[in-house]
C-alpha cells in the first residue's frame, strides 16, 4: 500500500510504501525514491483522521505537528484495523494553550459582567424602577430578613408599643424632612439582639432592638436612622438588590439552576452582608451628618457610639481589615463625626426617649 507523506519538517512530499509493524505498534514508511533515511515511523495508536475525502483520507499523528499522510480508499481501509484511534481528531500542541486562553477570556468576561456591566445596569434600573415594584421588593426583603433572623428557632417579632412607635414616627419625620426625602420612610423595629439596621427598597428601614440598646441615647439612634435614610436617598437598597439578584442568577445558571429560582433568596441574603460599596457607605454617613445638622440634632453622641464599637472590636480581637469591609472603620467614622458633625439639641424629649426604649414591651407579627 502506498501514500504521500508530509513529515512536518519540510514542505516536500514523500511517496512512500506503508508497512504495518504490529509487534512494535508502528506504521513504517519505505520511500519510493532512493533516500539515505526514510521518514520516522508513526505509532499506530496515535494516528488520527484529519479529513475524509472522496478518494480516501488525510491522516495525522499525535506529537508531530504538521505531519500529514494522504491515502487512497484502499490504503485507508488497510490501515483502519491497526489504528484504534483513527476516528479521533489529532490534538494540536497548541490545544492546551487555546483551552487556557478561552478559560482566561471567559473569566475576564464574567468579571466584566459582574463588576462593570451588572453594577451599571443595577444603578440605572434603581433610578427608573416603578415605585410599585420597588415597594414589592421592599415587602419581600422585609419578610426575608424576618425569616433569616428567626432561623435560630424563635420567630422574630415586631416591636409595637404605641407610645414608642409614636416617638419613632416623630423622629423619622423630622429626619426625613431635614434630609429632603420626598417621602418619610417606613421604619420597623424588630425584637432582635443583633446590633444592626438595614435600608430596604421601597423606602423601608429595619431597625433591630439590639442597636437601640447599644446606642444609649436618642441622638445616636437619629444618626443611625439618618445613615439608612442616606442609602434610601441614593437608591442603594434597590440597586444592591438588583445587582445581587443578577449575581444570583449567574450563579444559578452556573450551578444548573437555569431559571435562577434561587436568585431572590441570594439577593436578600447578600443584602444583609454589607452589600454597599465603601463609597456608598461614606455617602450615607455624609447624608446623616447633614440631616442631623439641618434638624438641629447633636451629632457628637453618634461619634461616641462609633467609638464604643471600635473599642469593643479591638477588645474582642475581631478586627475587619478596611480592605475587606464595605463599612468604613468605626474609628474613622468617629473621627469624621468629630471633624464634620455639629453640636445641637436632643433628638427626642425625655418622655419620647423613655417611650421609645419601651417600644418592644408589646410585640406583634411581621406585617409588611
Amino acid at each position: 500500500m502506498r501514500g504521500r507523506l508530509f513529515d512536518g519538517r519540510t514542505s516536500a512530499a514523500h511517496e512512500v510504501r506503508l508497512v504495518v509493524d504490529p509487534d512494535a505498534g508502528l506504521l513504517r514508511f519505505e520511500p519510493e525514491a532512493a533516500e539515505a533515511r526514510g521518514p520516522d515511523p508513526w505509532p499506530l495508536a496515535q494516528i488520527r483522521t484529519i479529513e475524509r475525502t472522496a478518494s480516501g483520507a488525510r491522516l495525522g499523528v499525535e506529537g508531530i505537528e504538521g505531519a500529514r499522510l494522504q491515502l487512497g480508499a484502499e490504503a485507508r481501509d488497510y490501515l483502519a484495523p491497526h489504528c484504534p484511534n483513527l476516528r479521533r481528531r489529532p490534538r494540536s500542541r497548541w490545544s492546551g494553550v487555546r483551552v487556557a486562553l478561552w478559560c482566561v477570556l471567559a473569566i475576564v468576561g464574567l468579571g466584566a459582567t459582574l463588576f462593570v456591566l451588572l453594577p451599571m445596569f443595577a444603578h440605572q434600573a434603581a433610578l427608573v424602577l416603578p415605585r410599585g415594584i420597588d415597594r414589592q421588593l421592599g415587602e419581600s426583603s422585609e419578610r426575608g430578613f424576618a425569616s433569616m433572623l428567626g432561623l435560630s428557632g424563635k420567630p422574630v417579632r415586631r416591636c409595637m408599643a404605641p407610645a414608642g412607635l409614636a416617638a419613632l414616627d416623630r423622629l423619622t419625620a423630622r429626619l426625613a424632612q431635614a434630609g429632603g426625602l420626598p417621602e418619610t420612610p417606613r421604619v420597623v423595629v424588630l425584637d432582635s439582639r443583633v446590633i444592626n439596621a438595614f435600608a430596604l427598597p421601597g423606602e423601608r428601614i429595619l431597625l433591630l432592638s439590639g442597636v437601640i440598646n447599644r446606642a444609649e441615647n436618642a441622638p445616636a439612634v437619629a444618626g443611625i436612622l439618618g445613615h439608612e435614610m442616606g442609602h434610601i436617598a441614593h437608591h442603594d437598597p434597590t440597586e444592591a438588590l438588583v445587582r445581587n439578584a443578577g449575581m444570583g442568577l449567574l450563579v444559578g445558571i452556573a450551578m444548573g439552576d437555569i431559571f435562577g429560582g434561587s436568585s431572590a433568596g441570594i439577593a436578600t441574603l447578600m443584602l444583609t452582608r454589607n452589600a454597599y460599596s465603601r463609597e456608598a457607605e461614606r455617602a450615607a454617613d455624609g447624608f446623616a451628618l447633614r440631616a442631623l445638622a439641618t434638624a438641629g440634632i447633636d451629632a457628637m453622641p453618634l461619634g461616641r457610639f462609633y467609638g464604643r464599637i471600635a473599642r469593643e472590636q479591638a477588645a474582642s480581637g475581631v478586627l475587619v481589615p478596611s480592605l475587606l469591609s464595605t463599612h468604613p472603620d468605626p474609628g474613622d467614622r468617629q473621627a469624621r463625626v468629630e471633624r464634620e458633625g455639629r453640636p445641637g439639641d436632643a433628638a427626642m424629649s425625655n418622655e419620647d426617649w423613655k417611650a421609645f426604649l419601651g417600644i418592644c414591651d408589646e410585640l406583634g407579627p411581621i406585617d409588611p
